[in-house]
């Protein structure tokens, strides 16, 4: 799959961090915008500083990593990221929208009642890393939608 990367993405400055606190926030949402096209696009769920979409060739043009650190923060501060030890997973979609895309999946499928392995789940939705789909789960089990079989602190089996 490729991505086509919006006409901002060429100008050099902004691989900048600005300095004017308006040009700024209007940046950070244009690379929040950008890396969540990017990663539903090419079906990414982590990405980490090195990432491609924060260097672009041929404008010989990288953002520095304590941005991109900056960004990643105000992702999770969203909603839009999980930050952890090796990057940022990624949502797409809120966890609340993951959640009932799940739900609709189960639903939809003739699965309410059957027991399903994490595994299945995880198959379903493009592979989405397991450390996400707990969370959905958790979600949907918050909500009274499902039952979770845990084996030594991890998710193994579920029931809607």
């Amino acid at each position: 799959m490729s991505y086509t990367y919006p006409k901002v993405w060429s100008f050099p400055p902004f691989f900048t961090k600005q300095p004017n606190k308006e040009t700024y926030d209007t940046q950070v949402n244009e690379w929040i915008k950008i890396i969540h096209e990017y990663c539903k696009s090419c079906k990414v769920w982590k990405i980490t500083r090195e990432c491609p979409v924060f260097t672009n060739t041929a404008i010989r043009r990288q953002l520095e990593t304590s941005f991109i650190e900056e960004i990643f923060r105000e992702l999770e501060r969203r909603g839009g990221g999980s930050i952890v030890s090796d990057g940022v997973y990624i949502w797409w979609y809120t966890l609340e929208e993951w959640s009932s895309r799940v739900y609709e999946w189960v639903e939809d499928n003739g699965q309410k009642g059957v027991m399903m392995t994490v595994f299945e789940l995880e198959g379903q939705f493009d592979g989405m890393p397991y450390d996400m789909m707990e969370k959905v789960l958790k979600r949907l089990e918050k909500q009274g939608k499902v039952t979770t079989v845990v084996e030594r602190d991890e998710i193994v089996g579920v029931k809607f």
